[in-house]
């Protein structure tokens, strides 16, 4: 990179901010030109100078860092989460943000999360900036099914795209999401994700699972008289009789 990346800090600890000027110190790409307590000295900073990339408190007074990355969707600035809190992963399922640091930071989580953003911007720099900060959602307020979106699987932050998805499975409190390289579990519930995801692509094949019909296989038609769908991962897949009357409807059946 022929020019530094320019760093906003926004934390309303300052041992956080000093602890995190220290660590980006290593890296001779990066340079911090600014640091803010809260939202609108956040605000203020991106107007003063240029910058490329914020690290992002979430629990902050009056407006959170949530809500702040919702108000930097205008500007051309990758968003890196920096929180002490690691609950607040599945707030940020709509968020465009590139990365999920949880503190204290280790220098190496820190290095990757840096190299994100390198590989992000190989590319010339339009043409990524407007790949990483067009919105996650589409026309119709649903996920992008080729932008990355961030989940908390466990004690793990993961980046998936919709794409990636097979099928969503309800667990109790919990619902499974697997596909291609996933297997995770993820406290939430299937009516959220299928508001989200895009109906072009995802149908509720019952009431316990959401699939992705471009992983479908194979249709066939189930003893109850209604389809019996095998994925790509050859898992099957039964369709409620209610569903089944969309699924015929979808696909001209």
């Amino acid at each position: 990179m022929n020019n530094p990346v320019n760093v906003l800090i926004v934390d309303d600890e300052p041992l956080a901010r000093v602890e995190l000027c220290r660590l980006l110190s290593m890296f001779e790409d990066i340079e911090v030109v600014a640091q803010a307590v809260d939202a609108p000295d956040a605000l203020a900073k991106i107007k003063q100078h240029q910058i490329d990339l914020v690290f992002l408190d979430i629990n902050m007074p009056e407006i959170n860092g949530l809500e702040l990355a919702e108000l930097l969707q205008e500007h051309n600035c990758s968003i890196i989460f920096c929180t002490a809190y690691d609950n607040h992963a599945l707030e940020a399922f709509s968020l465009n943000a590139l990365d999920y640091l949880t503190k204290p930071v280790n220098v190496k989580r820190l290095s990757q999360s840096l190299q994100k953003y390198r590989k992000l911007h190989k590319q010339d720099k339009h043409h990524s900036e407007h790949n990483q900060h067009s919105p996650a959602y589409n026309d119709n307020g649903e996920l992008d099914m080729n932008k990355q979106v961030l989940l908390k699987d466990g004690e793990n932050m993961q980046l998936i795209t919709p794409s990636q998805i097979e099928q969503i499975i309800s667990v109790g409190n919990y619902i499974k999401i697997k596909g291609d390289g996933l297997n995770m579990l993820v406290q939430n519930t299937l009516s959220y994700l299928e508001s989200r995801l895009n109906k072009q692509y995802f149908i509720r094949a019952n009431r316990q699972t959401i699939i992705n019909l471009q992983k479908v296989r194979k249709m066939d038609l189930s003893i109850s008289g209604s389809y019996l769908l095998t994925m790509q991962s050859n898992e099957e897949v039964e369709v409620s009789r209610r569903q089944g009357q969309i699924l015929r409807n979808m696909f001209s059946l």
